[in-house]
Formats: structure tokens, sequence, C-alpha cells
């Protein structure tokens, strides 16, 4: 080993000194980081991943729509509410079925799933969409007090 002179020896061992005090705090606030890094990319990997999955299904309900196939859309549009329901896709592929179904006399089904939007969703500007859109499907049903029920909060100001 190289002969050290004084003032090296001095500063080597005042940094074994400090790396003894203070040697575990910095080992484990590097780990705590680098767990942080970790978790937040798996994370944003969950996230991807649904938001991959939610536009699928969204995309399945289009071309249900597109393709005038009611059952499909309820379908489609029923998993993307089951397992993406706090999703924005979910409420508009809900808005979207519910019109499909609708235009296809189904009025059960647009009611169940402009109810689901209306009450549930996570988007204020779709939920009033859909209790309007609810609105019109229970006066077509023939229930006006319930349609007048829907409408009797006071919409946002966007509306």
């Amino acid at each position: 080993m190289a002969v050290y002179d004084l003032e090296e020896q001095e500063q080597i061992s005042e940094l074994k000194a400090w790396w003894a005090q203070y040697g575990n705090f910095v080992v484990t606030l590097a780990v705590v980081a680098a767990l942080a890094s970790v978790g937040w990319q798996a994370w944003n990997w969950y996230q991807s991943r649904n938001a991959g999955e939610a536009g699928a299904l969204y995309y399945a309900v289009q071309q249900a729509v597109e393709k005038n196939e009611p059952q499909k859309a309820r379908e489609a549009a029923g998993r993307l509410v089951s397992e993406h329901g706090g999703s924005v896709g979910a409420q508009l592929g809900a808005l979207l079925s519910a019109a499909m179904q609708f235009e296809s006399g189904d009025l059960a089904n647009a009611r169940a799933q402009l109810e689901w939007a209306a009450d549930k969703g996570s988007d204020p500007a779709l939920r009033e969409l859909a209790r309007l859109r609810l609105a019109a499907v229970l006066l077509q049903a023939g229930e006006l007090d319930a349609a007048l029920a829907r409408l009797q909060a006071a919409p946002s100001a966007a509306y």
C-alpha cells in the first residue's frame, strides 16, 4: 500500500468515521429511492395496460355500433363498465351502446347503461349528458314522473 502523508490519512479517517456514522442511512436512502423508482414504473405500466384494455373494449363497442350489432355492443359495453368502470372510456362506451340500444328499441338495456353513466360515471359533463338521455329514454318508455325526477337536479354550468 502506498504511503500516505499525514493530511491524506486524516481525510481517510474522517471519511471512515463519517461512513461509520451515516453509512447505513445513505444505503437505506438509496434502497428506498430505487424501490420508489421501480414502484413508480410498475404503476405507470399498470395504468398503461389498463388504458390499452379499455381502449380495445371501447373500439369493440364502436365496431359493433358501426356494424349495427346491438348484442355485441351491449356485451362489449358491459365488459368495459365492469372492468374499467372508473375510466371516461367506460362512460363513453355506455353512452354509445345506450344510443344503439335505444335505436334498436331495447329501452331496458339503454336505461340500464344510461343509469350507470348518470349515477356512477367519473366525468361530470358526461354524467349530465347521460342524465338528459336517460330522461329521453324514460319519456319514450312512458315513465313521465321518472323522467321529470331525473331532470329536477340543476344542470352544471356547462349545460
